[in-house]
């Protein structure tokens, strides 16, 4: 998956690349070897294009680095989580429809967006 939205972290960028960037994040934990997460990649290309500007897209493979997967809990791939201000705000698992990810995002977004202003 080459697209100029979407970057591969590891455990030592995570935290720069993801919860200390200042917009959301949509990470995609994912597999070589999996069927569904190669399914799920043009989604996720697809994505990155439609939110261009609103949201950073960060890949980790579980496989080359597992301490991040511990942590979130990742029991299976593709997993999906979205985070903002380093606070996760969307999750999704399995092959997730186009537009039932789009939809989450911009409701998270949304929400976000109403929380920052009401402060």
């Amino acid at each position: 998956m080459t697209n100029a939205n979407i970057i591969e972290v590891t455990t030592e960028t995570f935290e720069e690349d993801v919860l200390n960037h200042t917009g959301p994040v949509l990470v995609a934990f994912y597999a070589q070897w999996c069927e569904p997460c190669s399914q799920l990649a043009p989604v996720i290309t697809s994505i990155a294009q439609q939110f261009t500007g609103r949201l950073r897209i960060a890949r980790l493979d579980v496989d080359a680095d597992d301490e991040l997967a511990n942590l979130f809990g990742i029991q299976s791939v593709p997993s999906l989580k979205l985070i903002i201000g380093g606070q996760l705000l969307g999750d999704w698992t399995g092959l997730v429809p186009e537009e039932l990810l789009a939809g989450g995002i911009n409701t998270a977004l949304e929400l976000a967006a109403n929380r920052t202003s009401a402060s």
